[in-house]
């Protein structure tokens, strides 16, 4: 409670860094109502979590777990942004705060190049530090999401109509295929993805504690960077990692099972080539298999035990890159050492990072478990002790080694539920449990009402529909079956021509159309044609929406020695700035059609 109330109020700023770490987040509290009823939604989740555990509905426990990592992050999320699933969405198209969606539709798939990742890395540098830091394998899911999405034309025009209109001034997105900007279905179900894990974590609990319920799952909607980072990949992770180490321990049983053993290295493969931060999970495995040899069965079994685990392990890495090289692609060296150039040149003092960095990673995922978890180191040769003291040697060599870069709460976070695990060691009563989800729960009602950790500086939000202009000349010409002229006026304004428009869109576009007007004088002569897009750029064509009034104005200069008299205005709309003369047919109320409009005569003295 202390430390929440310290965090809540910033009572201590540097727990959140300060000059002496170069780095600090960022205090932005959030109004009271919010924080309310967000917390009444933690209370609600852990209340009826607790419940299920006291009357033993375990099964029904483990997927309202599920469904509470969903739950709490979209009330997070809209405590914090507002709408949940655009918040979300914001995250995904992001190439600041997540990356591989829009890198995936960036990058040329087309041709063999990619394959060299190395260069697409340093490419990456400037625009996403988290696709130039990385392998390809999540840029490539999302291309693969892409294709099959590309094959359902229903799914892919249900899901462009209903996420376009969030970023329907995007430019970048709006060059994106129809499938490409359906994909982002992908990151906005991050949440969901992220859910998943507490079935392999039950399922470890099960095999190594002597707790039935599935507590620890139920914490894990609660845990501060799996809630606060919602939409990012790091997020995932940890359901991977978990199913890995489930593996791990079902194929080092008392008779080694070589396929579950390559299989959990398959899937710590796959972890590395999606992210190179995942590595020092392999190294933890490492040190629970050998420590759990030493402990508990060296006197069984040959030294040549572990070796075989770790040498089966190896080889379902390996199997990933060995694929990915023998296709043309680089190297784990070549990219490793990429990414360390890009990475390591980060200019931080290293004594003060030794406390800031575990420190994030704890109070970004649990200090009352971490207690716990340290209070557990004694060994007794139960499994759950040996996985607290493999965490420590880890964390120990990770802190030493001074190679991570801030932001260990988003980066660590798959190393989170080994904490809840050792932690279980203690096996607390229901009065036990019940003072940890309240002390859990108070933690990230703190950090969620304060911190602001998840940002897409990148991406903005759509303004709002320009007002129409009032008293102006009907004319109904629809352009195409896009949109309708509904009205216009135009006026001289000193040395330039002001023109006044009010347009409707017929339906949904995914286009955004540019508008030329050619000015022509009194006396035939034309001046130099002006394109635009509505509202200077900022509101599209692609974000309008059905039977709603759209206003938009110009002005366009008049040439020095203009002509005074009668002017008249040449309006067309086209698709292709690059292409201005294929445009939209014109209808007038008459059924007379044409290629562009004149607008006239208007007054010039």
């Amino acid at each position: 409670m202390l430390i929440a109330l310290i965090i809540g109020f910033d009572g201590l700023p540097i727990l959140r860094g300060g000059e002496i770490f170069n780095w600090q987040w960022g205090y932005q509290p959030i109004g009271l109502e919010r924080i309310l009823i967000f917390a009444l939604i933690v209370t609600a989740y852990s209340a009826i979590a607790l419940q299920l555990a006291r009357i033993e509905k375990h099964r029904l426990m483990l997927w309202w777990s599920f469904a509470g990592v969903v739950i709490v992050t979209l009330a997070a999320t809209w405590a914090r942004a507002g709408n949940p699933l655009l918040e979300l969405y914001y995250r995904t198209v992001s190439l600041t705060a997540t990356g591989p969606y829009s890198a995936s539709a960036l990058i040329d798939w087309s041709s063999g190049n990619w394959l060299q990742w190395t260069s697409t890395m340093q490419e990456y540098e400037q625009l996403s530090q988290h696709v130039a830091l990385s392998p390809p394998l999540l840029p490539l899911l999302q291309r693969w999401a892409t294709q099959l999405i590309d094959a359902m034309p229903l799914l892919e025009n249900s899901l462009q109509q209903t996420l376009l209109p969030y970023q329907c001034n995007n430019y970048t997105v709006l060059s994106f295929t129809p499938a490409e900007q359906a994909a982002a279905i992908i990151g906005i179900l991050m949440p969901v993805w992220a859910a998943l894990a507490v079935f392999p974590l039950y399922g470890i609990q099960k095999r190594i504690t002597q707790i039935k319920a599935p507590y620890l799952s139920a914490v894990w909607a609660l845990i501060p960077a799996l809630v606060m980072f919602g939409g990012s990949w790091n997020t995932l992770y940890p359901t991977i990692g978990l199913l890995s180490f489930w593996l791990l321990l079902k194929g080092s049983d008392e008779h080694l099972k070589i396929h579950w053993l390559i299989l959990s290295g398959l899937l710590m493969g796959v972890l590395t080539f999606a992210n190179f931060s995942v590595v020092p999970l392999a190294m933890f495995f490492g040190f629970y298999t050998l420590l759990h040899y030493i402990i508990n069965e060296r006197q069984q079994h040959h030294f040549s035990r572990p070796v075989l685990i770790g040498a089966w392990f190896g080889v379902g890495v390996a199997l990933v890159w060995v694929i990915f090289m023998l296709m043309g692609g680089s190297s784990p060296i070549a990219m490793l050492r990429t990414a360390f150039a890009l990475h390591l040149e980060l200019d931080r003092p290293y004594i003060p990072w030794l406390w800031m960095h575990f420190w994030e990673w704890i109070l970004l995922g649990s200090i009352p478990f971490t207690i716990l978890w340290l209070y557990s180191l004694k060994p007794t040769g139960q499994r759950w002790h040996i996985v607290s003291i493999a965490l420590v040697c880890t964390m120990g060599i990770m802190l030493m080694s001074n190679t991570a870069r801030g932001e260990t709460g988003r980066v660590w976070l798959f190393f989170v539920p080994f904490i809840l695990i050792g932690a279980a060691t203690l096996r607390p009563t229901q009065r036990g449990w019940m003072a940890l989800f309240a002390a859990q729960g108070l933690m990230l009602i703190a950090l969620v009402s304060t911190w602001n950790v998840m940002v897409a500086p990148d991406v903005k939000a759509p303004p709002s529909a320009p007002q129409t202009i009032a008293d102006a000349i009907p004319i109904n010409a629809q352009f195409g079956d896009a949109f309708t002229l509904v009205a216009w006026r135009g006026v001289q304004n000193s040395d330039t021509i002001q023109l006044d428009f009010v347009w409707e869109a017929q339906q949904f576009m995914d286009t955004p159309y540019y508008f030329a007007a050619l000015p022509v004088s009194p006396s035939g002569n034309v001046t130099e044609t002006l394109v635009w897009q509505p509202q200077q750029t900022n509101y599209p064509t692609t974000c309008w929406y059905n039977n709603v009034q759209i206003g938009d104005s110009i002005a366009i200069p008049l040439p020095d020695d203009y002509e005074t008299g009668g002017w008249y205005i040449s309006l067309t709309a086209f698709a292709d700035v690059d292409n201005p003369t294929v445009t939209l047919p014109i209808t007038l109320p008459d059924t007379t059609t044409d290629r562009q409009i004149g607008l006239g005569a208007i007054e010039v003295k």
